[in-house]
This record gives C-alpha cells, structure tokens and sequence, in this order.
C-alpha cells in the first residue's frame, strides 16, 4: 500500500537530482528571450516561437512542482509519516533555483503581455 506513493515521490525526487544541472540553464535561456527583444541571430517569429515554447515549459513545470508538493503532503498526511514530509521538502529545496527562474520567467512574460496589449 505505501510502495506507490513512496515509488512516486522517489521519481519527483530522481527528476530533481538529475535536472538539477540543466533546468536552471534553460530557464535563464528563456529568461533571456523575455528580456530581449530583437536578437541579431533570430527572425522575431522564430525568437517569438522560441519564447513562448520555453515560457509554456517552464509554467509545466510550475505545475508539476505544484502538483508533486500537495502529492507529497497529502501522501505525509494520510499515512501520518514525517519521512513523507521530509522527502517532499528535501525535492522541493533541491529545486529552488529552477522553481524562482521559472517563476520570474513566467510573471515577466506575463507582465510583458499586458503591458504590449494595454
């Protein structure tokens, strides 16, 4: 009965340690496009297209960062386990800089698109 829960917070886990490295980069990439405007080596389209792919990654993976953190303190709380909890926050905390860079990236597009159909 706790093997599948267990199982499903060892894999958000895994995913943590082994993107650990490449998310961060990525976001910053992306950052870098919402930044930018006019890059010298993209047409706007493709520079448009590429920012958007990113932004719509990043709020995926916001999502699952959401989704993996009540899993994990509903599955603390229904078993009344703190390992459960500590799991959770340990994944959570290993993923801190890819969840701000994904997080400034998705409210400055946000708040570019305001400010260009105000």
């Amino acid at each position: 009965m706790i093997d599948v829960p267990l199982t499903l917070l060892k894999a958000g886990e895994a995913f943590a340690t082994e993107t650990i490295s490449l998310l961060p980069v990525a976001w910053a990439i992306g950052l870098l496009l919402c930044i930018e405007s006019d890059l010298p080596l993209l047409r706007s389209t493709t520079w448009r297209l590429l920012r958007n792919v990113i932004v719509a990654l990043m709020a995926l993976f916001l999502v699952y960062v959401i989704v993996y953190a009540i899993y994990g303190l509903a599955v603390a709380v229904y078993f009344d386990d703190h390992g459960f909890t500590n799991l959770t926050l340990r994944t959570l905390s290993t993923m801190w800089v890819s969840i701000a860079l994904a997080s400034a990236g998705v409210a400055l597009w946000i708040y570019r698109r305001s400010r260009q159909n105000a």
